[in-house]
Order: C-alpha cells, then structure tokens, then sequence
C-alpha cells in the first residue's frame, strides 16, 4: 500500500513539474498572442441592462424599434447590494474565491485526475475562470484552453475587482431555458427578486448553475432538489450557515411559483437577422455563439426590415383561414421578399401559423428541392447570355432518351403533364416548363459549364451526386438550395443581370455607440443586361399563359416568375418578381416527410395575394 502511494505520489510530482513547465513555457510563447482586448470587450458588454433593441425604418425614414431582445442575459441588471447574502455565500461556498484569479494546486490535481483516472471528476475553476467560460463560451477540456483560461484569468484579476468579476458572474451565470443570471432565475423559479431569496431557494439557484438542464427543477425536481441541499452542506461546512439553518432548509420543499415558460418568442424576421449577425460576429471575433450574444447586450440593430411589408406577411400566414384546410394537417409554407433596388431581403415567414418558439424550423432557409425553378438559372439565362438561343428558337419537345421496361420503351425525360407537343418555341418550353427541352439545353451547355455557373455566380452548394442530368437540368438537386437562395438568385433579372448579396440587417451599434457590424451591400454581375431583360420577357409568358397563368398581380405590374415541383410532389415552389419585388413561396411537409402536396395551385394563389396586398400598399 505505502508503495502504491509513493508511485502515485511520485507521479503527481512529475505531472506537477511537466504542467509547470509547459504553462511557463506558454506564458513565455503564447501569453502577448493571447487576445485580452476581446474579454475586455466582452467583459464591458456584458455589464449593465443588455436589451438588445431591433429597429427598422418606418414610413417617412425614421427609425421604429420593432423588438427587444433579452438573448445572452439581456434584460434588467442587479446590482451587486440587491443580491441576497445567501446567494453570494452560496456561490462562494461551491466556487473558489480566495486566489488571485486560478487556483493553481487545484487546478494541477484536477487535470492529473483527469488524465490518470484517480478519483471521480471535480472542478477546479475560480469564479473568475468561470466568468471567463461564460463570456467566451469555451469550455472545451484541453490543456491549451485551460492554460489559455489561466492566463485570461490573471489578466482579469489585474483589471477589475473581485466584487466586479462577481458581479457580473451573478448576473450572466446561465440558467434552464436559455436564462441568465440570478435576477432572471429568481423570477421564473420564484417570482421574487434575488434580494427576497430564502436559503433554501438561493441554495437551489446555486445548484442549478452547474448543470441548467439536469438540475432543472421544473423537469428534474428530485435532482435538482438533492443538488440544492449539496449546496446547502457546502455553506454549513464553510461555516457560511448554521447547523439549524441547514437543517431547515434541507427539509425545506422545492415550493416553486414563478412561470419557466414565461419568454417572449421572437419574430421571425429578427430571430433570422439574429442568426446571420452573431455568424457574422463570430467570424469577425473567432468567438463562440454565446459571446456573440453578450457583445450584442444593449445593442441597436438596423434591420433591412420594411414594416409594411413584414406586417402584410404576418397577418397572412399567422391566420391560418387563409391557407388551405391541410395546413391543419401539416402542411408548412415559407415566404421571402427582396428589395430589388437594395437587394435587402425586406420580409420574411419561416413557417405558416403562429410561432411558437424560439429557432424552430425556418423553411424559408431549408434546403429543399427546387425542381423546375432552377432551369432558368441553370439553363436558359446561360444559353442567351451565349447567343445560341432566341425567343423564337425551336426545339423538338420528345422524350430524348428511352428506357426499355416491363411496359415497353418509356420516354425520358418525362414532361408533366404527360404531353409532347413536337417543335416548340424557347418561349413555349419555358412557359409551359417543358422538360424536354431542359434536357437538351443541359446537352448543350455540358455539365461542367451549368455546374460551374450554378457554384460560381449564384454561391449554391452542389454535391457530387448532383452532377448528372436530373439534378442539374430538371431541378431534382440531392443537397438543394434554399428559398433564400432562390429569391436573392432570380433578383438579378430584375436587376439587369446584376446580383446582390441579400442582408436582414445593415448595423449593429453597440452599447457603447460603436459601430460592431456594418453589413455592406455587394453585388457582382452574372449575366448581360440584355440576357435578363429577354429572360423577364420569357419568364412572363409562364404567368400570362403558363404554370402560373392564375395569378392576378400581372393586371396591375408587369409580373414574371416561374414554378417548380420536386419530384414525386413534396416540394412546390414558386419565384416571382416585378419591377419592385422579387419574392419567393414553398410549401411541403415536414423535412424528410414523403407525404405528397396535392394542391397544386395554392401555392401560387398565396404568392398571389400576399403580393397584390404588398404592391397595393407600395402604390398608396
């Protein structure tokens, strides 16, 4: 026995001295590379009421706050004097506190646990590290984190008090369901302010932030409770507590009262501006999702956003009376609206109905299959811009290829409906989407050549499975494009052949009045001018007497677009614009779901009437 201990001894020794040295030799190194001024940052956000406000511009050019957003923490600060002392003895006696930023032996002993399997896991990180964790939300266990993690720590301590670096731990500490902070704990578990806490629900709230979700007391309360009373033998042991108030409390019922579930849901025009700036923040800073979050603290973000625009889409696709009765059975729509003369995406719906929570499926930015949508694109717009084809070119509307069946010769590619009409203008295929002609243009182009300009000029993923016939010619993509990039891809047409790179917002001001994001508009042009004018010209015949001759809009402004199904029908789609507008509509089921959508107007009826309400309010 004395020998396995002076072996084990002896290791730990050694491991000492090695992490001793490879820290020195870090601090040596890597230290000045280390980037302080960005926890600083981080560190400055965080402090203070975070409400993020999101603004766009109204009527008559002034800013108009649509939204306030409390993700990351954001949302009404508690000072340091309003936090219960059972609290910050809760939180001192679970964490360390006494050190100068690392507590370095603990630290030792807890990474040769780690590596050599000695005892059961436990922490070693001081309050400061862990305010580092929270602000840059790496928590990964690797020696060079770690030893990064140590470094920053330091560099904090140097910088701020220890009541500050508390402080600002109590209040961005996460919580169950996306909550941060003490503040906000105390009211969804409680209703009561931190100040107002007893033990036993101070103790509770302590427990919680070492694992959110399994000591979640609304969904693990037997957990959560024997987590509650660990803590609660934490402060008794550090004499934080007496012997009577621990017994009292360890009785004590879980006994909550305030409403988890109570969070405003935000709309989808923000949650997806939301989602493209913090990608934007976390490649401009190399920072994880929740520290975009914390620069984002008391922010004003500009939108792209037009009000009457959103409010139109809104109104229609949340009452549900408006959309066909399978809707009540699972069928989903998505919608998107571009600016032409901004190339600003101005209004967006991720799903029909009303929503119901924060980042569910948005449909709008799911790939799906986009079938005979993407042939002008792919096809027709290439075929012009290199002159071999005009309006009045004829092609042979046959089946180019036959397969010899159980049935007999079948002709493919098929067109649907199941009809060949011989010699076909250009304009005729188009209009009435002939997949023959597809084809042959595909022959004509090469693969290569609509590949490249697919990748290239519109920025579409494509997989290796993707390079044959049906996908590139017919549409039937294996990774798909989303109805994002299908609405900013047909804009160029409108544009004269010029290509925008579509935004949801256009800056970001932070709390200190500083520019964060300034989103600058670029475009790029992908075709002649001349190519897309005769395309507009083309793909109007699809709504004057083809796949979308139902639609209305065309008798007020001139109204060009083309439909798309994937095949076997889960997909439909259709992209329209006018000289205003480019804008988008997909309907299906669920992902992956096989169930066919039959209603092979409605989509384009939708499209329809939101449209004519949308250029109504524009002619005012």
């Amino acid at each position: 026995m004395k020998r396995k201990i002076l072996l084990l001894t002896s290791i730990l020794i050694l491991f000492c001295t090695l992490f001793i040295s490879a820290a020195t030799l870090f601090s040596y190194i890597y230290s000045d590379r280390l980037d302080y001024g960005i926890d600083e940052q981080l560190f400055s956000s965080s402090i203070g009421d975070g409400i993020t406000s999101y603004q766009a511009y109204g009527e008559i050019g002034e800013l108009t706050e649509m939204w306030q957003d409390r993700s990351g923490g954001g949302g009404d600060w508690c000072e340091f004097e309003e936090i219960s002392d059972y609290l910050k003895l809760g939180f001192i006696s679970m964490e360390f506190y006494t050190h100068k930023g690392v507590n370095l032996r603990r630290t030792v002993f807890a990474l040769a646990n780690h590596i050599f399997k000695i005892g059961s896991r436990f922490g070693a990180s001081t309050i400061t590290q862990q305010v580092i964790k929270n602000i840059s939300g790496d928590k990964d266990f690797t020696l060079r984190r770690k030893i990064n993690e140590i470094f920053r720590a330091y560099h904090l301590e140097n910088r701020h008090s220890k009541d500050e670096i508390f402080e600002l731990y109590l209040n961005i500490v996460p919580m169950p369901g996306d909550a941060y902070g003490v503040k906000e704990a105390s009211k969804i578990f409680f209703n009561k302010l931190p100040s107002d806490l007893t033990l036993e629900e101070a103790a509770l709230i302590v427990g919680v932030t070492n694992s959110p979700t399994r000591y979640n007391p609304y969904k693990n309360p037997e957990e959560a409770k024997a987590k509650r009373n660990r803590v609660l033998y934490a402060m008794l042991d550090n004499g934080a507590i007496s012997k009577a108030e621990y017994d009292k409390a360890k009785k004590a019922d879980l006994s909550l009262s305030g409403n988890y579930s109570n969070k405003e849901i935000s709309p989808w025009f923000v949650e997806t501006a939301r989602d493209e700036l913090l990608s934007d923040l976390m490649k401009k800073h190399n920072i994880t999702r929740s520290s975009a979050l914390l620069l984002l603290r008391g922010a004003k973000v500009v939108l792209t956003m037009d009000i009457g625009v959103q409010k139109i889409l809104d109104d229609y696709f949340e009452n549900t009376n408006n959309l066909p009765d399978e809707v009540n059975s699972g069928l989903k729509y998505a919608m998107t609206v571009v600016d032409n003369t901004s190339g600003d995406i101005v209004g967006i719906i991720g799903n029909s109905g009303e929503k119901e929570g924060e980042r569910l499926m948005n449909y709008a930015r799911v790939k799906v299959t986009p079938g005979s949508v993407l042939k002008p694109l792919a096809l027709y717009a290439p075929l012009l811009d290199k002159g071999e084809v005009n309006s009045a070119t004829l092609f042979d509307d046959i089946p180019l290829y036959y397969n010899d069946t159980d049935k007999g010769l079948v002709g493919y590619p098929k067109n649907s409906p199941d009809v060949y009409d011989g010699y076909v203008t250009f304009s005729d295929a188009i209009a009435y989407s002939k997949n023959t002609v597809a084809a042959t243009a595909y022959n004509m182009l090469g693969k290569l050549a609509v590949r490249d300009n697919l990748v290239n000029n519109y920025g579409f993923s494509l997989d290796s499975k993707d390079m044959y016939l049906a996908p590139l010619a017919l549409g039937q993509l294996y990774s798909g494009v989303s109805l994002f990039e299908l609405v900013r891809a047909y804009s160029a047409f409108p544009n004269n052949g010029v290509i925008r790179a579509s935004r949801t917002y256009i800056c970001v001001i932070g709390k200190d009045g500083k520019v964060l994001l300034d989103k600058q508009p670029s475009e790029a042009r992908i075709m002649k001018k001349e190519t897309a004018k005769i395309m507009t010209s083309l793909l109007e015949g699809v709504t004057d007497r083809g796949t979308a001759r139902s639609i209305n809009l065309k008798s007020s402004v001139a109204t060009a677009g083309k439909t798309g199904t994937s095949g076997g029908n889960l997909d439909k789609l259709f992209i329209g614009y006018t000289p205003y507008y480019t804008a988008g509509i997909w309907c299906g089921y669920a992902d992956g779901a096989t169930q066919v959508v039959k209603l092979n107007p409605s989509h384009v009826k939708v499209w329809d009437e939101v449209m004519c309400a949308v250029h109504s309010l524009r002619m005012k």
